[in-house]
């Protein structure tokens, strides 16, 4: 993927920018002179440049000749203060982004110009998986030709979905995985003239999770020799384009299929073919050997005294029969129907046979199915299907449905796929709502993981009731629920609590709204209808305030509920409400009176508000200020169990969640994950100063440095790390291993005491994460308390002065 550098004078022009690009680059990099940005080039080339176009050069020409000429292999997108300007951009320059700047406009434009730059040029060595994602999040209609040596492909994305995929003689979802399993490959964005029927109904979340799995498994990397030859490939080449292209009806999907079907007569396709139809017709199979079976019987004139010898026999007799009806029947598989082919009835009732009804011939049923198998050489991973065979479940996890609806699953299939080296994972729903078993086989045994998501206390309730192994938590465990775990140890430890991720969410409305930030409390009472027009929040009086509200079903909702609605007064009544975050977005930034709520990468057109809770300073909901718990709309997500677990999968599956890993996926789902990262910040702004000395000191060692994406914070009343704090503590010392930048940790108290002992315990605070820092070999250069200045929250609430009492990080 693109690394991309901003260089601009304005720190809020290059913070801004730099957060809303981190959504769509992994590497994004900015600055504010050119002598940093001279400094940055050397050590990272940088594929795009976003520039101050009346920033001064060294040699007196423009800045954008002067980067030009040493970095000839970069594009530039300038930064102008008025559009006079974008009509005397050099050559090389592939867009302007005009002052002052519109961020979220600026943000869809510059995709848009990396986007056409792509297409003149080729997309060679950019991840597919990246720029997928991109024209899904910004709901674009694209035809990606997809290449590798002399084979092919195309996907195609329409508003914001994957629909049709399709790569030499595969379709759909196959073709995917195919192309994405490609280890070399080029792209290149192409016209298309119409858009096919869709073959492809996943979501991209799903379709990249599931490619992951084929391509781990194997799945997607068909021998070669199953390709179509040469010219019958360029046949089908030349007939799918001018399909395409020239605007004719497309072959509907069960033609492209039938059409691949007649190629699969050798390799694993014909072993495949074989299996399913094998099982399709098994019971025509087994009434045919009855058939000859009470024949035999019949014609013998006494009783079997040897029933496996006659289903030997009995098999032997009907061999050819089956094999023909195995020949007869091999491309109905491949037809999408699942209706018997032709021939098959009256075959069927020709034979004559009716359905044992005894216990000896129910027992003799499940023989000949077996023998079945075993003649046709049929193997148990195409023909055992997960339900015949009782899997042992060997770890059970129940409670919040935030974690256990997408979240759960997805660490599972992950854990089963990367560290038990598991095979052939299938879902199986459960006897209720919000409950399923992930299924799997690891060296031929049946496991299964089960997940049960009714809610937080469910999960503390069955732990204790020794009904799962882990419980999962949208909320910290409640000190009655500590009591009565207890015989199982310590649930408050580090060993059974265990932090693996956040989720925030944004409050969003129309740009055109003055508004720019609100408080809890006003955000609540907006959501509930007990405040209906805008005038009384700071906006346009008379103006009537339309809620917008994900629906029930959602985990985002349900965070919302629980930290911002409560339970005291529900959501208003007349909200329109949403399955889809991104629909949602996109309607709120089309009406001027709407605010809703959604998931941080969810934004997109809208206006997200910064949030204060009472007192504290009001915060912008982004990846960093959820990653340290200063944005109000935030919260923890746990898992718990016992710090001595008698099942011994539970830590292997603990110690993969937090694991980089399993910290990956906690992100690919959609919320904050744990893993560390620096950040460039605007400086800390005090809407009231109680100690000028204090601040001036702070705000003097942090200048120019990079925040980490934590805070240290304690246990109540204690001055013991929390235990997030204590993990975050070896992940950082990780993240520092090898490098030289200063380290700087601020101490910070809430407003309860005199100053003073404020600015004692701060500096207890800070020196304690020093002291734990010195003992794992990292040295901090400078320690600083704060006292009470600068608070994230109000000190009104026991909640919000815990969230006062913290340790900030910075590296510069």
């Amino acid at each position: 993927m693109d690394r991309i550098l901003i260089i601009d004078p304005e720190k809020s022009v290059t913070f801004t920018l730099r957060k809303l690009l981190e959504h769509d680059f992994s590497n994004v990099l900015s600055c504010n002179d050119l002598i940093t940005a001279e400094d940055i080039t050397k050590a990272n080339k940088c594929d795009i440049i976003i520039v101050n176009s009346g920033m001064k050069s060294n040699d007196g020409t423009g800045i954008i000749p002067y980067l030009q000429k040493k970095y000839p292999a970069s594009l530039f997108i300038a930064i102008t203060e008025n559009s006079h300007e974008n009509k005397n951009m050099p050559e090389g320059v592939i867009g302007a982004v005009n002052k002052p700047i519109d961020f979220f406009t600026a943000h869809s434009e510059i995709l848009k110009m990396i986007q056409r730059n792509r297409s003149d040029k080729g997309l060679t060595g950019i991840s597919l998986e990246d720029y997928l994602q991109i024209f899904c999040l910004n709901k674009m209609t694209k035809a990606i030709l997809v290449k590798k040596e002399t084979l092919q492909g195309i996907i195609l994305v329409h508003n914001g979905k994957v629909i049709y995929a399709v790569q030499d003689r595969l379709v759909g979802e196959k073709a995917f995985y195919k192309m994405l399993s490609w280890n070399s490959k080029s792209l290149k964005e192409i016209e298309i003239k119409k858009i096919p029927q869709p073959n492809i109904e996943k979501n991209i979340e799903h379709l990249l999770l599931d490619a992951a799995y084929q391509i781990d498994e194997g799945e997607a990397n068909e021998p070669e020799n199953e390709l179509l030859s040469e010219e019958a490939m360029a046949d089908f080449s030349n007939t799918f384009e001018q399909d395409l292209f020239s605007g004719n009806k497309l072959p509907a999907k069960s033609d492209w299929v039938s059409d691949v079907s007649q190629q699969e007569k050798t390799g694993r396709g014909q072993k495949k073919n074989l299996a399913k139809t094998a099982l399709f017709f098994i019971p025509l199979l087994i009434l045919l050997g009855f058939g000859g079976y009470y024949g035999y019987q019949k014609y013998a004139g006494h009783p079997n005294t040897n029933s496996d010898a006659m289903i030997l026999r009995t098999a032997q007799a009907n061999q050819e029969t089956e094999k023909k009806v195995m020949a007869d029947t091999a491309p109905a598989e491949t037809a999408g129907s699942e209706a018997i082919p032709k021939g098959v009835q009256g075959k069927h009732q020709a034979a004559g046979q009716s359905v044992p009804s005894t216990a000896n011939e129910t027992e003799l049923l499940a023989r000949v199915i077996q023998r079945v198998i075993q003649e046709n050489n049929i193997t148990s991973a195409e023909t055992t299907p997960a339900e015949t065979t009782p899997a042992e479940t060997i770890l059970r996890l129940h409670g919040s449905n935030t974690i256990g609806a997408k979240l759960a699953p997805a660490l599972v299939k992950k854990y089963l796929t990367q560290k038990l080296d598991a095979k052939q994972i299938t879902v199986k729903s459960g006897d209720h709502a919000n409950e399923s078993t992930i299924l799997a086989f690891v060296d031929k045994r049946h496991i299964g993981i089960e997940i049960h998501a009714h809610g937080s206390s469910t999960g503390f309730k069955d732990l204790a009731a020794g009904k799962c192994d882990i419980a999962m938590a949208s909320r910290q465990i409640k000190n009655k629920e500590i009591d009565k775990l207890a015989f199982l140890g310590d649930m408050s430890s580090i060993s059974s609590e265990h932090v693996i991720g956040l989720d925030g969410i944004a409050v969003i409305v129309n740009k055109v709204n003055k508004i720019n930030k609100l408080t809890s409390s006003e955000i609540k009472e907006a959501f509930n209808g007990s405040i209906t027009d805008w005038g009384l929040l700071g906006g346009n009086s008379g103006s009537l305030i339309n809620v917008y509200s994900r629906d029930d079903n959602s985990g985002t909702y349900d965070t919302f509920k629980s930290i911002v609605l409560g339970k005291e007064k529900p959501l208003i009544n007349t909200a329109k409400r949403y399955e889809s975050n991104p629909v949602l977005s996109d309607d709120v930034s089309k009406d001027r009176d709407g605010i809703g709520f959604t998931g941080l990468p969810y934004i997109r057109g809208a206006k997200a508000l910064s949030v204060s809770d009472g007192a504290g300073q009001a915060i912008l909901p982004t990846f960093f200020t959820v990653a340290t718990e200063d944005y109000p709309i935030s919260r923890r997500l746990y898992m718990y169990c016992s710090p001595i677990p008698d099942n011994p999968n539970v830590q292997p599956f603990i110690d993969f969640v937090h694991s980089e890993a399993g910290q990956k996926t906690v992100q690919e789902i959609g919320f904050v994950d744990m893993n560390i990262r620096s950040f460039h910040m605007p400086p800390p702004s005090a809407e009231t100063v109680t100690n000028k000395t204090v601040l001036d000191r702070y705000l003097n060692e942090i200048k120019d440095a990079k925040r980490l994406s934590l805070n240290f914070r304690f246990k109540k009343a204690a001055s013991e790390l929390d235990n997030r704090s204590i993990r975050d503590l070896d992940r950082m010392v990780k993240f520092l291993t090898d490098k030289e930048e200063r380290i700087i940790l601020a101490g910070f108290a809430d407003n309860s005491g005199s100053y003073n002992s404020n600015l004692q315990l701060a500096m207890g605070r800070a020196q304690k994460v020093a002291s734990e820092m010195q003992s794992r070999g990292i040295m901090p250069s400078q320690v600083l308390s704060c006292s009470e200045e600068l608070p994230v929250a109000s000190n009104d609430s026991a909640k919000g002065r815990e969230k006062n009492r913290r340790v900030e990080v910075w590296i510069k």
